[in-house]
């Protein structure tokens, strides 16, 4: 994960975010099982259903819907304690570039405490 952080004034900040094949791919998995516990599949109860088996059953424009929510939450709440930022408020996301597995780009604003 890179992060840039950009002062857009005194109270307000935008971090930019680059996360990598492999952060995409935990969140895959987070996003699978997440799923699984709602898929129907013949033969497992409801909510049972392994992850791996749940994969073939899944529609993929809800996983890979799934996997970006994660993904984002994961990486925006990483960024803001690793840049040691304090967020008034939840933070407005862009998606900038998105290569399923690949590479995610995105950009987050928030309102910030100022320096006293």
């Amino acid at each position: 994960m890179e992060t840039t952080v950009k002062q857009l004034s005194e109270t307000k900040v935008q971090l930019t975010i680059i996360l990598g094949a492999q952060e995409l791919t935990d969140a895959e998995q987070v996003a699978l099982t997440k799923l699984s516990k709602t898929a129907k599949v013949p033969g497992f109860r409801k909510g049972k259903v392994p992850a791996g088996v749940a994969a073939k059953h899944v529609d993929p424009q809800a996983l890979q819907e799934q996997t970006l929510d994660d993904a984002i939450s994961k990486a925006v709440a990483e960024a803001f304690l690793k840049e040691d930022v304090q967020a008034i408020e939840r933070p407005s996301v862009e998606v900038k570039k998105y290569v399923p597995g690949e590479q995610l780009e995105f950009t987050a604003e928030a309102e910030i405490l100022p320096k006293i």
